[in-house]
């Protein structure tokens, strides 16, 4: 009876001291959630130290009561809309569509520019030969190699911003099912997996498609021609514009004549110390 009428009752929440209060307050506060279960501390004269309210005896009841109404609300929600509860945050991290896109047409380039641009300058600094950079199937596959593995982790992150898992992202290696996954990339708004609605987006985003295919058709394909149309047609004309742009063949040369240069001299010096009795 005593505990009821006395404020006896401190609180710490949020870098605050609160009270004192009766204890038939402060269960007002747990059940109206005034106060954070998890985080609040407790104190009455007579404890030795403040104690986590998740963790305190004599307002368990109360608690316990609140966490029991809050669990029959989630499940009323959970049945009144037919489906199980998503946690928004997990579902939605990721790439937006408008970052997806921007990759899809024009970001890949920076990956496979940025690995044509180290296997280029490895060979200006004679650390690769020319000849094994021409010659190995590995070396020129492997900005491709980049590039698709730079897909498959923005296809991933655009994945969970459209609410499934990214594991789906791994679709895009395979025929037919990686149409879906692009469909979903480029199309598919925040957390489209629960709502199955393309909104006004979507088809902006369906004519912009449309538009770059169809230029692609009507301008690129005559271009580059349909004998050149191959996975490695694309790396072979990068690397050639970047060395054309970069000066590569002087200062390859250069390098070259640095390094004979060099040898030289130090072959000479090895003479003369030879030669000395």
């Amino acid at each position: 009876m005593g505990t009821a009428v006395k404020k006896e009752w401190f609180y710490l929440t949020l870098g605050h001291r609160r009270g004192p209060v009766t204890f038939e307050e402060f269960c007002e506060k747990i059940v109206k959630q005034e106060v954070y279960i998890d985080s609040t501390q407790v104190w009455k004269k007579g404890m030795k130290q403040w104690i986590n309210l998740a963790e305190s005896k004599p307002f368990s009841a109360t608690i316990k009561k609140v966490k029991s109404v809050a669990s029959q609300s989630e499940a009323q929600v959970r049945e009144s809309a037919g489906t199980t509860v998503v946690d928004e945050d997990l579902a939605c991290r990721g790439s937006s569509r408008a970052l997806f896109n921007v990759y899809f047409y024009i970001g890949w380039v920076i990956p496979v520019t940025l690995v044509i641009a180290i296997l280029t300058e490895l060979q200006v600094q004679q650390i690769l030969s020319p000849l094994r950079a021409s010659t190995s199937l590995f070396i020129q596959v492997l900005p491709l190699m980049v590039l698709a593995i730079a897909t498959w982790q923005m296809a991933g992150s655009r994945m969970q911003h459209a609410g499934y898992s990214k594991w789906h992202a791994l679709g895009i290696f395979v025929p037919l099912y990686n149409l879906w996954v692009y469909m979903i990339c480029l199309l598919a708004p925040r957390n489209y997996r629960l709502r199955k609605n393309l909104g006004a987006g979507g088809i902006f985003y369906i004519l912009l498609f449309g538009a770059v295919t169809a230029s692609s058709v009507v301008y690129l394909v005559p271009q580059i021609g349909l004998k050149n149309l191959s996975p490695m047609v694309m790396t072979e004309q990068m690397m050639q514009l970047y060395k054309e742009k970069t000066g590569f063949s002087s200062r390859y040369n250069s390098h070259q004549n640095e390094a004979a240069s060099s040898k030289a001299l130090q072959e000479q010096i090895i003479e003369q110390k030879q030669s000395k009795p």
